[in-house]
């Protein structure tokens, strides 16, 4: 209906997609939810919390892509280092990976898992141009995801390109400054601005 008000030309593969329901479980919904509340608190107690209701939000609706997705990015958090021991980093690997496939067999035009493959392709698999793509495609498909944004961000950085980096942090800030809040900071703290990493941090 936005679109058509704005008379906005939208291709069909974009009229598929904003049309697209991602559950029509309301408690799936909200189990989806409370995952993301708590996977975005960032501690190993939060992130297996998330765990679980994103497990409930899939026991609820099989078919929920995005819930899938949410599962994937906790255990890539795991396997990053949050996990405090809890998991071995190559088990919570393989557990986002089977996340992030069944994510994209239920709904291979989805963004967000676009953005899980390119994460776990840059953590594990180092393949940088493999990730970069998978990026670009995900921001194709969901232009405001703010979770895209911020993890290209971080490829951007490992590469020292960090005025491409920070113009994604921020925006991903931008679309999610509660989930997003400290990634502008540690970025200019990468990127040897201290004196601007230092207000940035201040400000979260």
């Amino acid at each position: 209906q936005i679109a058509s008000a704005l008379e906005a030309e939208l291709s069909p593969g974009e009229r598929t997609r904003i049309q697209r329901k991602p559950t029509s479980d309301v408690h799936a919904y909200q189990l989806y939810l409370q995952g993301r509340h708590c996977y975005s608190r960032y501690t190993e107690e939060s992130i297996q919390k998330g765990v679980e209701y994103f497990r409930e939000a899939i026991a609820a609706d099989p078919g929920y892509a995005l819930a899938h997705v949410g599962l994937a990015m906790a255990y890539a958090e795991l396997a990053a280092g949050q996990g405090g021991g809890g998991i071995r980093p190559d088990a919570a690997y393989h557990q986002a990976m089977e996340a992030v496939t069944q994510a994209l067999t239920l709904d291979s035009g989805l963004g967000e898992a676009h953005s899980v493959l390119a994460l776990l392709k840059m953590v594990h698999d180092f393949d940088w141009a493999g990730a970069e793509a998978e990026f670009k495609l995900a921001l194709e498909l969901s232009p405001g995801g703010a979770d895209i944004y911020d993890h290209y961000g971080w490829l951007c950085a490992a590469l020292d390109r960090f005025d491409e980096a920070l113009a994604l942090v921020k925006r991903a800030q931008e679309l999610d400054p509660l989930t997003h809040r400290a990634d502008v900071a540690s970025t200019l703290l990468r990127a040897g601005r201290y004196q601007e990493a230092m207000q940035a941090a201040l400000r979260c």
